[in-house]
């Protein structure tokens, strides 16, 4: 389950390194991830991962005064990692947190598409063992160029809406085999479930 709180700024005091951010103070016992809210006057990195991933996926906002959602996970002290460019120009604002039907990989799984052009399944069930999810939280990130496009959809829907941003995060829900589908424009944009 996610609970929003009232946003609360959470912006690692340290630019261009990945930062432990504790959110202890403002999020319960239990919480197994926090939904925060990126935003940022000037093009900027940004990156977001759990407490103790050697994940690395930093990359520059769309644009200047760009926005961005994300949900990532949080170590057993409630604790996260953040990545700024700058620490002037980037805010990160914690804006709610999940509970324990949420589970967050600390390392997330590459999902990355094979094919450009057309829906491709996104089978996460080896990944989420016994438990059966309703959603999957994908981060999308591509190693160059903007303007690329890529979407997401729930398996056996008809929607084909699509974005161009090079670094987001998306919840999508999952059918009862626990396939989502995605779509991109050229193979340097990846997906991981998160």
């Amino acid at each position: 389950m996610a609970a929003f709180i009232t946003p609360v700024e959470v912006t690692p005091g340290t630019a261009a390194a990945w930062t432990d951010v504790d959110v202890s103070a403002q999020v319960p016992s239990g919480a197994t991830g926090v939904i925060l809210h990126i935003h940022a006057t000037t093009a900027q990195d940004v990156g977001v991962r759990k407490n103790g991933s050697t994940d690395n996926r930093v990359t520059q906002m769309q644009s200047a005064a760009g926005h961005q959602w994300a949900a990532i996970g949080l170590d057993a002290n409630r604790i996260f990692e953040g990545y700024v460019g700058s620490i002037t120009d980037v805010n990160i604002d914690l804006v709610g947190y999940c509970t324990t039907d949420a589970v967050f990989f600390t390392n997330a799984v590459d999902k990355s598409l094979g094919s450009t052009g057309v829906y491709v399944d996104i089978d996460i069930a080896t990944d989420t063992g016994a438990d059966t999810a309703i959603a999957a939280i994908i981060e999308e990130i591509r190693t160059t160029g903007n303007s690329f496009q890529f979407a997401l959809r729930k398996n056996g829907s008809t929607d084909d809406r699509s974005n161009t941003r090079p670094h987001a995060w998306a919840v999508i829900g999952v059918d009862g085999t626990e396939l989502c589908e995605g779509q991109i424009g050229n193979l340097v944009v990846d997906f991981f479930l998160v």
